[in-house]
C-alpha cells in the first residue's frame, strides 16, 4: 500500500488532527483495521487515539479517500466520538444485547 498525506488540520478546539490521505493499493481492498495501522505508522499517532471514519472507494479503482481523527488523549475522544465510531474502530467493546421482559 502507498500513502499520499493530502492534508492535514490541527483542530485546537477538539485536541485532534484530522488528517486526509490517499491510499493506493494492489488485489483486494484493505480491511479498516490495516488502512487505520498504517497511517498512524507512517503520522507517528497512536492507534488507540485514532478513528477512521471516512473510507471512500470508487468501484473498480485501486485508490481509498480516507478521513482519520487523531486526538491527543482518550478523555476528548470519548467525550466527541459518536458509540458506534468508537465501536466500528474497536475502542470499545460491543454491549449485548438486552433480554426482553414477558
Amino acid at each position: 500500500m502507498k500513502i499520499e498525506k493530502i492534508q492535514e488540520n490541527k483542530n485546537k478546539l477538539l485536541n485532534r488532527k484530522e488528517i486526509q490521505t490517499v491510499v493506493s493499493f494492489e488485489g483486494a481492498t484493505p480491511k479498516r483495521e490495516e488502512i487505520k495501522k498504517i497511517i498512524c505508522e507512517k503520522t507517528g499517532s497512536n492507534s488507540d487515539l485514532c478513528v477512521l471514519k471516512n473510507v471512500k472507494t470508487a468501484y473498480g479503482s485501486n485508490k481509498i479517500e480516507v478521513l482519520l481523527y487523531a486526538y491527543e488523549n482518550k478523555e476528548k475522544m470519548m467525550e466527541n466520538e459518536a458509540k458506534h465510531s468508537l465501536k466500528r474502530n474497536k475502542l470499545i467493546a460491543e454491549e449485548a444485547p438486552k433480554e426482553e421482559k414477558k
